[in-house]
C-alpha cells in the first residue's frame, strides 16, 4: 500500500515538474527578458531534478536486481543533494542581496549550478564505492544543515520584510532595499522555494537528530493504527517535492508579469473601436472576442490599461532581475 501511495505521489510531481519546465520554456520564448533573473532559472533546474528524482524513486518500485537498486540508489542520492544545493543557492542569493548587499553576477550563478551538480555528484559516486556507515550518513547531515541554513534565512528576510514595512529604519542600505513594495512582494514569494525545502525535508531532519540522541526506537510514530517511522514518512514527504514546488512557481512574481503583459498584447493586437467594425478589412475573430468580452469591456478602460500598466511591468522586470 505504502509503494502505491509513492508512485502516484512520484508520477504527480512528474506531470507537475514538466509543466513548471514548459511553462519556464514558454515564457522565455514569448519574452526573454522575464526569465533574466537568477532564481527563476534555479527553479526550472529544480524543476528538471525533481522529474529525475520522482522517475528514480518510481524505478525502486519496480525492480529486483541488487546492482539496478544500487545504481538508482546513487543516482538518486545525487540529484537529491543536487536539489538541496540549488535550493540553498536560491537562500543563499536573497541572503546576498537583501541581508549582505552583495551585487550577484552571472559568476555566481555558474557557482550555483556547476558546483551543485558537481558537488552532489562527487558525493553520491563515492558513497556508492564506499557503502559504508560514514557515507550513509552524507544525505541526513546535508538535510539536516539545508533545513537549518534556509529556515535561518527565511527568518532573518521575513524579520527585515516586517521591519521595513513598519517604517522602521536604519542605515543599512539592504534594508532600504527591502522598503519598495515591489521588492517586498517579490521576495516573499521567491521565499516559498526554501520553505518547500523545508517542508518536504524536515522530517527527514528530524529523523536524524533522533537518532543520533536516543536511537531507533524514538523515529517510530503511529499514524491512526499503523505505525511509520520517520524515515518512511520522509518519503513521502520527497515524493511531494515536485508538487510543492510547482504550486510556489504558481506565486512566482514573473507569472503576474506575464499574465498583465500578455493582456496587454492582445489589447494591442486584438482591440478595435466602434467604427472599425465596418471596415472592410474587419473580420470577427475568437482573440477580438475574448479581448472585448472579458479583457476591455470598455473602450475607456481600453486606455487606461495601455497607459498605466507598461510603466508598471517595467519596473516590476527591473526588480526582478535583481534576484
Amino acid at each position: 500500500m505504502m509503494q502505491i501511495g509513492i508512485i502516484v505521489l512520484n508520477v504527480f510531481s512528474i506531470v507537475a515538474s514538466i509543466l513548471v519546465i514548459a511553462v519556464i520554456i514558454g515564457i522565455r520564448c514569448y519574452r526573454k527578458t522575464l526569465v533574466d533573473r537568477m532564481s527563476f532559472r534555479l527553479t526550472a533546474y529544480i524543476a528538471t531534478l525533481d522529474a529525475v528524482l520522482s522517475g528514480v524513486l518510481i524505478g525502486f518500485s519496480f525492480t529486483d536486481s541488487v546492482f539496478v537498486t544500487r545504481c538508482l540508489r546513487v543516482i538518486a542520492l545525487g540529484v537529491d543533494l543536487s536539489s538541496i544545493f540549488l535550493t540553498m543557492n536560491i537562500a543563499l542569493n536573497l541572503q546576498l542581496i537583501f541581508l549582505n548587499n552583495k551585487r550577484v553576477t552571472m559568476r555566481y550563478e555558474y557557482f550555483y549550478v556547476f558546483g551543485s551538480l558537481g558537488l552532489g555528484l562527487i558525493v553520491a559516486v563515492l558513497s556508492g564505492i564506499y557503502r559504508a556507515r560514514t557515507t550513509s550518513l552524507v544525505l541526513p547531515v546535508v538535510v539536516f544543515v539545508a533545513v537549518t541554513y534556509c529556515l535561518s534565512v527565511v527568518i532573518m528576510i521575513v524579520y527585515r520584510l516586517i521591519r521595513s514595512k513598519d517604517g522602521q529604519r536604519d542605515q543599512a542600505r539592504q534594508l532600504n532595499a527591502l522598503s519598495d513594495s515591489n521588492v517586498r512582494r517579490a521576495v516573499v514569494r521567491i521565499l516559498l522555494y526554501p520553505l518547500v525545502l523545508i517542508v518536504a525535508q524536515l522530517p527527514f531532519a528530524i529523523a536524524f537528530v533522533l537518532l543520533l540522541t536516543c536511537g531507533e526506537s524514538c523515529i517510530d510514530i503511529n499514524i491512526g493504527n499503523t505505525p511509520v517511522t520517520l524515515v518512511e514518512m520522509s518519503i513521502y514527504t520527497m515524493s511531494l517535492q515536485g508538487i510543492l514546488n510547482s504550486v510556489a512557481f504558481m506565486f512566482d512574481p514573473a507569472l503576474r508579469i506575464v499574465v498583465v503583459m500578455i493582456k496587454n498584447d492582445m489589447v494591442s493586437d486584438y482591440f478595435y473601436s466602434e467604427h472599425q467594425v465596418f471596415e472592410k478589412d474587419h473580420k470577427p475573430t475568437i482573440h477580438r472576442w475574448l479581448v472585448h468580452k472579458y479583457l476591455v469591456p470598455h473602450t475607456e478602460e481600453c486606455a487606461k490599461i495601455s497607459s498605466s500598466s507598461e510603466p508598471l511591468v517595467t519596473k516590476d522586470i527591473e526588480v526582478l532581475k535583481m534576484m
